[in-house]
């Protein structure tokens, strides 16, 4: 996924910033989804922040409140078959976005001078490696070694067709390279690759291990609703024109039999205690609290 040049970033936030400070820019109110009662799906969260980030917990035990800014990223749906993906414009994910962030002391800026980050947020659909060249392989090699079986035993006994079954063998390898290469984009995009890498570094995984492993390649090869949240230093990047990434939080769901615009605030709301705080691990069973989802309002923000 690629951001849009600094430049033009930088340039649409301040006229957005500026256009908030109370004229009427003709916000409609919509509905991000009906109104249901459900189970919040389990939500998996991997943050990273910056050496150069800290927040300041007030006496009171909560954060000091810090300004944001939002800037759009990219929308992943690499096959455009996902119409749940396109549902909610921009300003409504970030309209539902921004409850989150509330809860954990960030607020909208409407003063650029006064505007501490620049939140870009992405979201999208992994698509798991399709393993038809897999299938296929170890169809060939089957069919070869299952042909050699009913020949007649002469000589030294069975011997294959070298050729095919190099071939096949060769169809194999790359299937599974190309496996390897689907798994780790997804594993990068969704926060899985440390804890991965980790456990392939380990010479021997002790069964809950392995068994541990063995789930995280199957959550990476399964189609997963994503969110990602970067979070930039604002001021440097309006006057240096320079992109700092101060913290980032990856937020991902199963994505079968759901509906991305019916699970985004869900999703945030469960991985809302992570913005800005670096756990060190991936957490795989973050909830949000069971609740009643409304109609959501956006006011005075420009289609």
């Amino acid at each position: 996924m690629r951001l849009a040049t600094p430049f033009a970033v930088l340039i649409a936030l301040t006229l957005h910033l500026l256009s908030a400070t109370g004229a009427d820019t003709g916000g409609t109110r919509r509905s991000a989804s009906e109104t249901r009662r459900s189970k919040p799906p389990r939500t998996t969260v991997y943050s990273e922040v910056s050496k150069d980030y800290k927040r300041e917990m007030l006496p009171t035990g909560v954060w000091k409140t810090e300004t944001y800014a939002f800037a759009p990223g990219a929308i992943l749906d690499r096959e455009g078959s996902d119409p749940s993906l396109h549902e909610l414009t921009f300003n409504e994910v970030g309209a539902i976005a921004a409850r989150a962030l509330a809860s954990q002391q960030y607020v909208p800026a409407t003063d650029p001078e006064k505007t501490d980050l620049l939140i870009v947020v992405h979201w999208g659909k992994t698509i798991p490696f399709d393993n038809g060249l897999q299938d296929r392989a170890i169809e060939d090699i089957g069919d070869i070694l299952s042909a050699e079986m009913e020949q007649p035993d002469v000589g030294s006994g069975f011997s294959a067709d070298e050729g095919a079954f190099e071939s096949a063998m060769a169809l194999q390898k790359l299937a599974q390279r190309e496996r390897d290469a689907a798994n780790r984009f997804n594993a990068r995009l969704l926060g899985y690759a440390a804890e991965l890498d980790d456990l392939g570094a380990t010479p021997e995984l002790v069964p809950p291990l392995r068994n541990y492993q063995e789930e995280l390649v199957s959550d990476v090869e399964t189609p997963r609703y994503f969110v990602i949240l970067q979070a930039f230093d604002f001021q440097k990047a309006w006057k240096e024109k320079k992109m700092k990434l101060l913290w980032v939080t990856r937020m991902s769901i199963d994505a079968r039999k759901r509906r991305f615009s019916d699970e985004l605030a869900a999703m945030l709301a469960a991985a809302a205690e992570s913005f800005g705080n670096n756990h060190g691990k991936l957490i795989r069973d973050a909830r949000a609290p069971e609740t009643e989802y409304g109609e959501l309002e956006v006011l005075g923000i420009e289609k």
